[in-house]
């Protein structure tokens, strides 16, 4: 089964926390003519991949030597619905030519194209892309299995088009000419003010009178993954800081702790807190 394909322009997002510095290196990496033409950005479900990436196009959206004639999204792997969290995401998908050509291709306005045998849609395709500089993002890579079948076929495809990738999957080192970029977790200053940002959005007003030591425990128990904070400030208003913090760390061990730092333990927990309270 092919996953279904959600074409779009990238996420929306609110203010950002610790992004600009990793956002200007990626965009003039981008923009080098004498650089890679694929790019990954590898990380954790929730850190802020896609953010990054939709931050950076509209960044060089504003540049008057943009470089590239168009730029697409393909987000692979997700169940038709028009979002980027991971709660929508279908699992029976697979990343293959097929799949890689048609999703192009329809970025592209060639709805003709996916009818083809693989072999002619590859030839158009890569006519196009090897004439034309276009940005393509393709999101959401999950597994080896999707990196692996990808990079043999993006090879072909590029220069002078440029892919970013965003992938939970750090692509082998031995695989060139790719750049990498990793992402990592938010430092302990970015998550303070990204709670005080969410909470205020969210007009929890009493978290703007509670000092950075107490709110630190925030970050002491989640980490800085962008997402796993914003879900438990999600339910400050409700619960509080206490209850909510001790609904999340209850029964785990210390190396259940040490896993609480991916997003989906939190997720889960909160959860499955909700559901006690009400």
């Amino acid at each position: 089964m092919h996953p279904p394909v959600q074409l779009s322009i990238g996420p929306s997002y609110g203010q950002l926390f610790g992004i600009e510095e990793v956002a200007g290196k990626l965009l003039e990496e981008i923009l080098d003519s004498k650089g890679s033409w694929i790019h990954s950005i590898e990380g954790l479900g929730g850190i802020g991949k896609s953010t990054l990436v939709a931050y950076t196009l509209r960044q060089m959206a504003a540049l008057e030597n943009r470089n590239f004639a168009a730029e697409h999204w393909i987000v692979v792997g997700q169940n038709g619905i028009d979002t980027w969290d991971d709660v929508n995401q279908d699992s029976s998908y697979i990343v293959d030519e097929n799949y890689i050509y048609d999703a192009i291709a329809r970025q592209l306005g060639l709805e003709a194209v996916p009818l083809l045998p693989v072999t002619e849609k590859a030839k158009i395709i890569r006519k196009i892309l090897k004439s034309t500089p276009n940005l393509i993002v393709i999101d959401n890579l999950q597994t080896p299995g999707d990196v692996k079948a990808l990079i043999p076929i993006l090879k072909q495809l590029s220069n002078p088009t440029t892919f970013l990738l965003t992938s939970r999957i750090a692509v082998s080192d031995d695989v060139e000419p790719i750049t990498h970029h990793p992402l990592k977790e938010l430092g302990m200053t970015d998550t303070l003010n990204l709670v005080r940002y969410e909470s205020h959005q969210r007009s929890i007003d009493w978290v703007r009178e509670v000092p950075d030591k107490e709110l630190k425990v925030i970050f002491d128990t989640v980490g800085g993954n962008p997402l796993a904070v914003k879900l438990v400030v999600g339910q400050l208003s409700d619960l509080g800081l206490d209850s909510v913090l001790e609904g999340l760390t209850a029964n785990l061990s210390k190396e259940g702790q040490k896993m609480f730092r991916h997003y989906m333990l939190v997720h889960g927990s909160c959860l499955a807190l909700l559901n006690k309270q009400f």
